[in-house]
């Protein structure tokens, strides 16, 4: 008997569902974005939002959606989501903070970059606890900014250079996407955009807790599979890197 009320529970259940469905009762009617003090989102985070309209609520969709919130939404940390069985959907995001200061050729200024890459202002003035990004002598490029890959490989490689516990105050961009970061005891790092930021960074973290470094071969090149130690970085005569800008 029992069994007999369940599978007719379930049955009601699941031709109830089938019918909110039907008739779009259980879909996303309502996207509503706020920012942290409820100040309105901007368009251009609305937009980015706006796909979710007319999504089936609890779907397959829904979930893929969310999986790629973080790309649709660069520049923004989501703080909270909710949804209401009345299809209204709810998004409360912080603006993230800057986390690279970069030079911009020509001029004094620098360009304020998040750890996904996101440009969000431009200033005379770093922010405190930003790391500087400038450009060696023998790289000046023309124009305010660098191919987007670049950027965010840069911005990836300090974010988890902090992530990681190794600090960089300063780097420098080189010729074929070779940057240059200053680390403590007048080390310097090397790496390149072309290979994987996190590989890189566990050799460095690597050489610099577990290996006896030689005073003179300060240079700790991680664009190899096999890291190598330098004196200087090739073709320099100095190893400062310091801000030129």
């Amino acid at each position: 008997m029992l069994c007999r009320v369940l599978t007719v529970a379930a049955l009601v259940l699941t031709v109830t569902l089938g019918w909110l469905l039907e008739f779009k009762w259980l879909v996303v009617r309502q996207v509503t974005c706020y920012l942290e003090d409820q100040s309105p989102c901007s368009t251009k985070l609305t937009a980015a939002l706006s796909p979710y309209s007319g999504l089936p609520l609890f779907s397959p969709e829904l979930k893929s959606f969310n999986q790629q919130l973080p790309t649709r939404t660069q520049g923004y940390r989501l703080l909270r989501q909710s949804q209401t069985w009345f299809g209204q959907l709810t998004f409360v995001f912080a603006a993230k903070p800057p986390l690279v200061s970069l030079a911009n050729p020509g001029t004094q200024d620098w360009l304020l970059i998040t750890d996904d890459g996101t440009f969000i202002s431009q200033t005379n003035q770093p922010p405190a606890g930003t790391t500087k990004v400038t450009y060696a002598a023998s790289y000046q490029p023309q124009a305010a900014n660098l191919p987007l890959p670049l950027t965010a490989f840069i911005a990836a490689l300090v974010n988890q250079l902090h992530l990681k516990g190794v600090p960089v105050a300063t780097m420098q961009i080189f010729h074929d996407q070779v940057i240059a970061g200053s680390l403590p005891d007048q080390k310097t790092a090397l790496f390149s955009a072309a290979q994987p930021v996190s590989r890189q960074v566990a050799s460095l973290q690597l050489i610099l807790t577990k290996a006896t470094m030689d005073p003179n071969l300060p240079v700790i090149d991680v664009r190899y599979e096999k890291p190598v130690l330098r004196a200087a970085i090739p073709g320099q005569t100095s190893l400062s890197i310091e801000s030129n800008h």
